[in-house]
């Protein structure tokens, strides 16, 4: 198996793994069950582990993960204070580009104490509660809220919603599960979800001896994004109507958490492909989107108009001129643009 393989190779490697995993599977969509009979929802990964990301841009970029299973540097929590602390899905995360090129990576090289609290497949709901757990803790100057135009549909709200554990968070302000100081107990859950979820799709890993071909397995056989499907038993129960109020009380619950230590929170609509090659078919949503953010006084940072509009080709922002995640180019004019933004709105 993978994880055998790497770490007889002196690795401690697992697969990505995320809160979207677990919300996307009736399983699992109430989180893990613990030893006491009580319930933990994860919203980070497996601490202090490798783990790797899709060869989008030609190559596996090898994530080393914090204490918390984020993608960020080890040393940046001894740091007394966070100037900025990154919400979102796999593009705050930073797929599919090494560390040091994605937005956090490149902010904290620019002098910009930085956190990525993103994990892949995360929507508006568990994004709120990443927040309510982490930066509550460190209070961060200021909060950016990235949003993609698939928050609303599809992998990401109208399934959240179905988690009673990730409601707790929008309908009780006074809700934790304090797992912040639970990390142990989430990487041996973690571990076992991701060893029993194997072998319940039997997905047989290569054992080779060579530790570098074994981490880009990781990948290879165990595709992100295939790995979120959801059994069609849970698919017929989901209301698909897109969940604009939802969304409003989400951001609401945010903006209230974040003023709470005077912070700032900055909503910043990510730029989309399909918005070059399909304008008139693509976010459709987009504009009452931007009408919630405006009606609850957030400032906006608009991706395309803002930002990747002021390229020449912004195609090739993305990896060979597909629909995948940013190449190093994407986040390094995205991070600029974020930068120049923050300073134009002090």
């Amino acid at each position: 198996m993978i994880g055998s393989s790497l770490s007889n190779a002196g690795f401690n490697a697992h697969e990505p793994v995320g809160p979207g995993h677990l919300f996307c599977n009736i399983k699992y969509r109430d989180g893990f069950v613990t030893t006491n009979d009580e319930r933990i929802f994860p919203l980070g990964g497996i601490s202090k582990s490798f783990t790797t990301f899709d060869n989008s841009n030609g190559y596996y970029p090898i994530i080393a993960l914090d204490k918390y299973g984020f993608n960020n540097q080890k040393e940046i929590y001894d740091l007394n204070n966070i100037d900025v602390a990154l919400i979102g899905d796999s593009f705050t995360e930073g797929f599919s580009v090494n560390p040091d090129q994605s937005i956090s990576g490149r902010m904290n090289r620019l002098g910009i104490n930085t956190i990525s609290l993103g994990k892949g497949g995360n929507g508006p709901l568990t994004e709120l509660a990443t927040l309510i757990e982490y930066c509550s803790i460190f209070q961060p100057k200021v909060i950016i809220w990235l949003y993609c135009s698939n928050d609303l549909e599809f992998w990401n709200l109208p399934i959240e919603l179905n988690s009673t554990i990730l409601l707790k968070y929008l309908n009780d302000k006074n809700y934790s599960q304090g797992l912040i100081r639970r990390q142990n107990e989430i990487d041996s859950l973690m571990i076992k979800f991701l060893n029993d979820t194997k072998k319940e799709y039997k997905v047989v890993a290569n054992t080779r001896s060579s530790a570098l071909q074994s981490i880009k397995e990781i990948v290879t056989l165990w595709n992100f994004r295939s790995f979120l499907i959801i059994d069609n038993r849970y698919e017929d129960t989901i209301n698909w109507t897109t969940p604009f109020k939802e969304f409003e009380l989400i951001l609401t619950r945010a903006k209230e958490t974040v003023n709470n230590w005077d912070g700032k929170l900055i909503f910043l609509y990510m730029p989309d492909y399909q918005e070059y090659v399909k304008p008139f078919e693509s976010n459709l949503s987009k504009q009452e989107v931007l009408d919630i953010v405006r009606r609850l006084d957030i400032p906006i940072i608009d991706g395309k108009k803002d930002i990747f509009d002021m390229h020449n080709t912004p195609l090739s922002l993305f990896p060979f001129g597909l629909d995948l995640h940013f190449n190093k180019d994407g986040y390094k004019l995205l991070t600029d643009g974020i930068i120049e933004n923050l300073t134009n709105k002090d």
